[in-house]
């Protein structure tokens, strides 16, 4: 009986051992905390974009709002470089845009701030064209975009242009 009982302690403890510490591994892989003058700095150091996941150490679904800012950085700091930051709840990093100046660039070199033509050109062809713009349930216009896995591209006239980035 305190055999039997013994092998089935063990296959229970060995059953729930491993989800016991299941998350350790992620947090362990991803424990990097930057502080916010650190999360500035990245992006103004290194503007690379990476589609899908952000800018920076900006990172979406990853980065909270709580890590961006402090007395010293405070919010007005990224519109002034043109990055604007989208939150779920004012927590959680969900989207990041920014009204290019030609600064910001993909991992590989290639310039976001080009000419519509061009852009498809570097990037090929759009997985999609427009993005819909509703106001409640109504649809109000279909905006002008490239839509690429992780990255659309607004193209306002032949100047301007917001480049979006989401999961």
């Amino acid at each position: 009986m305190f055999n039997e009982m013994k092998y089935t302690l063990f296959f229970v403890i060995s059953l729930l051992l491993p989800s016991l510490f299941s998350g350790c591994n992620s947090v362990l892989e991803d424990n990097t905390h930057y502080t916010p003058e650190e999360h500035l700095e990245s992006v103004v150091k290194s503007p690379i974009i990476k589609p899908g996941i952000g800018i920076g150490y900006l990172e979406i679904e990853k980065t909270r709002g709580e890590d961006l800012f402090n007395e010293e950085v405070i919010g007005g700091v990224y519109s002034d470089l043109n990055i604007y930051l989208q939150y779920r709840n004012g927590d959680t990093l969900t989207g990041i845009t920014i009204k290019d100046d030609k600064v910001y660039k993909t991992a590989d070199g290639k310039t976001i701030g080009m000419n519509e033509k061009d852009f498809i050109k570097e990037f090929g062809q759009p997985t999609s064209k427009g993005t819909p713009y509703r106001k409640g349930e109504k649809l109000v216009e279909t905006v002008p975009t490239l839509n690429y896995d992780g990255l659309s591209i607004w193209y306002r006239n032949s100047t301007e242009r917001t480049i979006f980035i989401f999961k």
